[in-house]
Formats: C-alpha cells, sequence, structure tokens
C-alpha cells in the first residue's frame, strides 16, 4: 500500500500519492486507519492531481485525520 498505491500514514493522518501503472483505470482499496475505515478510489484519468474527502476538493496530498465513526470516503483523480 505504501508503495504503487501511495497511501501511507503520517502524524497528522494519510497521504494519498499514487504511483499506479497506466493500465490500472481505477483501484478501490479499505483502509483502516486510527480504528476509522477509509474508502478510497483512486482514478487513473491522466489528469492533474485532485483529492476529494467526502465529496469536498482539498489542497494537497495529506488528509488529516479526524476522529469518527463514520467511513470516510475518498476520490483521487491522477
Amino acid at each position: 500500500i505504501d508503495g504503487i498505491l501511495g497511501i501511507r500514514a503520517t502524524w497528522n493522518g494519510l497521504v494519498i500519492d499514487p504511483n499506479i501503472p497506466e493500465q490500472w483505470k481505477k483501484v478501490k482499496v479499505k483502509r483502516f486507519f486510527r480504528g476509522r475505515l477509509y474508502k478510497i478510489t483512486i482514478n487513473n484519468k491522466g489528469q492533474r492531481y485532485q483529492l476529494f474527502v467526502n465529496g469536498k476538493e482539498i489542497e494537497g496530498k495529506e488528509i488529516t485525520h479526524e476522529r469518527g465513526k463514520e467511513p470516510v470516503i475518498v476520490e483521487v483523480n491522477i
């Protein structure tokens, strides 16, 4: 997960910086992090990097962890 999918834990949360092959058009990953489920979809569209968390676009590549019980829905366009 840390390498090709680029999903790695940091002190503040999760960094998502995928490096997947061009042939992989979509990858779905479920990751538990600090007791919370992250449902991550990586769309390989050949475009600029975009990161959405629960439908809202955020700047950068790091998702700040927040406590809660609901799953976090993450979508990454690369």
